[in-house]
């Protein structure tokens, strides 16, 4: 699906835009379980968990 996503920019020349959406319930467990271990289950890990996140979204969709 990236694939076709990246053909369709390039060949549009359009732009894309994507939500970062800061809720919790929306991060991976896995993502949880890393920041909460590094940050401990606090406002802190939450604002981590939600940082990387958002980064891997952003990191995945830039060209």
């Amino acid at each position: 699906m990236i694939n076709r996503l990246i053909q369709k920019i390039q060949e549009t020349k359009a732009p894309i835009c994507v939500g970062l959406d800061p809720m919790l319930n929306y991060i991976p467990e896995h993502i949880l379980e890393a920041a909460y271990g590094t940050c401990g289950e606090t406002l802190e890990g939450a604002a981590e968990a939600i940082w990387q996140y958002n980064k891997e979204i952003i990191d995945h969709t830039w060209i």
